[in-house]
């Protein structure tokens, strides 16, 4: 986040208060968000859905906010419709069913170590990924701009969807109906 905070800083002249508030809505979103994908996963959607869709928003709200960082055509509503709505409900929505659909593509029975393994390796991959993102995109805010350091993440996002995508082309998935909500 401290690329993020610099951002808000230089770019909304933003003090210090106003950015932790603004980072602070940002993960209230982020982390509430989840409950919604759940939801509509369970109940509408289906987890390959609800995914897709946002991800879709998410990688919306990269692209907006990279295009924020082009003083010819920045505006403040795009810093704030991109980090407040897009990008905070697209991870967010994201997040609560990308384990799980992951996980459906085993039987719960014949693949019980495989699951295990699954999941060592899923939450190794997303914190080695925020790690070397964590790294990377200030180093690339500091050295070359904030255009770069937020188009990074929107190039990984647009190869991750694809990939995603193409996998469901080739039948790759198993993707159970809706079953209707937990809550």
């Amino acid at each position: 986040m401290p690329n993020l905070q610099l951002f808000l800083k230089e770019y909304l002249r933003v003090d210090d208060t106003g950015a932790n508030s603004y980072i602070a809505t940002f993960n209230a979103i982020l982390y509430v968000t989840p409950l919604l994908s759940a939801v509509l996963s369970d109940t509408i959607l289906g987890l390959y859905l609800t995914i897709l869709i946002f991800s879709f928003v998410y990688m919306a709200g990269l692209c907006l906010l990279t295009l924020s960082t082009i003083h010819s055509i920045s505006q403040p509503w795009m810093v704030h419709v991109s980090l407040l709505f897009l990008i905070a409900f697209g991870a967010g929505g994201i997040k609560s069913c990308v384990n799980v659909m992951g996980v459906q593509q085993f039987h719960p029975e014949e693949h019980r170590a495989l699951i295990t393994r699954y999941y060592t390796y899923f939450y190794a991959c997303i914190n080695a990924g925020s790690i070397f993102g964590g790294v990377v995109t200030p180093i690339l805010a500091e050295s070359v701009s904030f255009t770069a350091s937020f188009a990074f993440p929107l190039v990984a996002f647009v190869v991750a969807t694809v990939a995603f995508v193409a996998a469901d082309m080739m039948g790759r998935y198993v993707k159970p109906k809706p079953q209707g909500s937990a809550v």
